[in-house]
């Protein structure tokens, strides 16, 4: 048998897998994670989120669950959001800029937090590493202007380059700052998909150890925590319906693409997730 069918064969096998092995990550990381929501809900905090609507996906509840003990949250939205919607002929890339702010303002306020403490950053939607250190510099003065006690940023192990961009120079900007805070990453696209995206340069048999390595770099920083979501999942519902133009086909476009259902359903459970930070942060330095 040739090296390209048996690489060929690891990528099948890989593929395979794949749906299992998502639910058996998502079930282990929840069964090994530490219960944080009473501390969670007394730690002032700083979110970064990608893009509008990563706050309320990733940790709406949390973030009501702060506010409603009167804890202060100031919500960063790094980029406009833009492109998300690239094939609409309805709406162009502006107007959706336009409607994708004003919808974070709203869910923001659907979980608790006023208009003033959602600071909208209006980076270019799928730009933000060409401007990493501008993001840097901006966020230093954030958390120098706000205190937290807590940052909760996207995860590194999602796949899409603006959330990752964003949580590097998260770190980057903590590693400035000189603080000591609790960081916890918060995934969305890989929660959804899993943690093994990013598998476009990699060959075939790369691709499937890949797939199987990268579950346990989720952990290796330490134990994950949960954050309960009772009395908060009406709010984060209201946070998701507040970001329409993502979560409902907005103008009628068979193209349109929508958020819903298998999508959202893994955000909507009894507790929200939250991956620990890398355990060696020199590289943000």
């Amino acid at each position: 048998m040739s090296a390209a069918r048996v690489y060929g064969l690891a990528a099948e096998a890989a593929h395979m897998i794949e749906p299992a092995l998502l639910k058996a990550w998502r079930w282990v990381v929840r069964s090994i994670a530490r219960d944080d929501s009473s501390g969670s809900s007394r730690r002032s905090c700083v979110v970064v989120a990608p893009h509008p609507d990563d706050e309320t996906i990733g940790c709406g509840a949390t973030i009501a669950s702060k506010r409603a003990s009167g804890t202060p949250v100031t919500v960063v939205v790094v980029a406009d959001g833009r492109h998300a919607q690239s094939n609409s002929t309805l709406i162009d890339a502006a107007q959706l800029a336009e409607i994708r702010a004003q919808e974070v303002v709203e869910a923001c306020g659907a979980l608790g937090v006023g208009p003033d403490q959602v600071l909208q950053l209006h980076f270019e939607d799928t730009h933000v590493e060409e401007r990493e250190d501008a993001l840097v510099a901006q966020l230093v003065e954030i958390l120098r202007s706000t205190e937290p006690e807590e940052v909760l940023v996207i995860s590194r192990h999602d796949h899409h380059p603006d959330h990752r961009s964003v949580n590097r120079a998260t770190y980057r900007a903590l590693a400035v700052w000189g603080q000591s805070v609790q960081v916890s990453e918060f995934p969305v696209w890989s929660w959804i998909d899993g943690p093994w995206l990013d598998q476009r340069s990699r060959s075939a048999l790369g691709r499937a150890i890949h797939l199987l390595g990268a579950p346990f770099r989720t952990v290796e920083g330490g134990r994950p925590t949960i954050v309960s979501t009772e009395g908060f999942l009406e709010a984060k519902r209201m946070g998701l319906a507040a970001h329409a133009s993502q979560t409902t086909p907005y103008t009628g476009e068979p193209e349109w693409a929508v958020m819903e259902g298998p999508m959202l359903d893994p955000f909507l459970g009894s507790s929200e997730i939250f991956l620990p930070p890398p355990r060696d942060r020199r590289q943000y330095r």
